[in-house]
């Protein structure tokens, strides 16, 4: 697929479907989050990604907002620089958990 920002409603509908309408970050179900959701691009198109829909993940507006367009990031705990969480190639409860009140995403 073409590098474009542009997403046809279809793949729009398959990423949010895919995803059973969670955030693919914090896994917030849409019908809880105080704002919009958006298809966003794992890999920015920025930094060689695509629009197809291997590469799009259902994203809620403040998940989206703190990825912008990074792909690494400093860990918090090793203080090195290291992969952000891919929700295509990561498995999510590897990496985070609910805190037991519901209202913070921990790492596991």
């Amino acid at each position: 697929m073409p590098k474009s920002r542009y997403i046809p409603t279809d793949i729009k509908k398959e990423v949010a479907k895919r995803a059973k309408h969670l955030c693919e970050y914090c896994k917030c179900p849409k019908a809880y989050a105080p704002g919009p959701f958006d298809i966003e691009h794992i890999i920015p198109i920025s930094k060689t990604g695509t629009s197809d829909s291997s590469n799009l993940a259902y994203s809620c507006n403040g998940c989206n907002g703190l990825k912008y367009n990074k792909i690494e990031s400093i860990d918090p705990i090793s203080n090195k620089l290291t992969p952000i969480f891919h929700p295509r190639k990561n498995k999510w409860s590897d990496h985070f958990t609910w805190s037991d009140d519901g209202l913070l995403v921990v790492y596991a």
